[in-house]
């Protein structure tokens, strides 16, 4: 979990949380606004959580809407701990700022957004298709909802497939556009979120 900043043509400046599963790189969230706080990052957490998300940890720098007191506690009647990378070492944040260089060179650079409102509209449009449509190379170039659905049918990973010398299977179910959060993920507490 971490923030990524840009600005709209009236001179807006954005904040955009990101939530992203280290394990199917699913986005979770995109939370975009002017000013997200402790307690907007608690909001955003809170759907995920109740959806059965509630990872071991969640992986984030040492922000003051991460390390504040409201997040703490949440975190931990969730079940779940916080885990701070070290000052200057974004490298240990690796699959969120791996996210953030696509969603910057896909998404941020390409899109104008004319307030916060367009922002919100577009970032939420390419958040599914980030999650639905883009293939993604460590998942044997399947997007991460597709890989998500089939880990939690049971086949085994496309990674693994990909190891073994085998092509993976295409026979993945329908995915709906209609649906904001996915389900996907390791079955458990066994993921990470950050």
């Amino acid at each position: 979990m971490d923030f990524i900043h840009d600005a709209c043509l009236n001179g807006s400046k954005l904040k955009i949380l990101s939530v992203v599963d280290e394990f199917t790189r699913e986005c979770l969230a995109l939370e975009v606004d002017t000013r997200l706080n402790a307690r907007r990052v608690r909001e955003v957490l809170l759907p995920l959580f109740a959806m059965g998300r509630a990872p071991e940890f969640v992986r984030s720098d040492h922000g003051s809407e991460f390390i504040a007191r409201l997040v703490a506690v949440f975190l931990s009647e969730s079940g779940s701990q916080s885990h701070f990378i070290r000052p200057g070492s974004p490298w240990q944040n690796g699959f969120v700022e791996s996210f953030h260089s696509t969603l910057r060179r896909e998404h941020l650079d390409v899109e104008v957004f004319v307030n916060v409102a367009d922002a919100q509209v577009k970032t939420a449009i390419g958040r599914r298709w980030y999650n639905e449509v883009r293939p993604h190379s460590s998942l044997a170039n399947q997007p991460p909802r597709a890989a998500a659905q089939g880990w939690n049918s049971g086949r085994a990973t496309p990674s693994l497939h990909s190891n073994l010398g085998e092509k993976p299977q295409s026979s993945l179910p329908e995915t709906s556009s209609q649906d904001v959060f996915i389900n996907g993920g390791r079955p458990g507490r066994s993921r990470t979120a950050h």
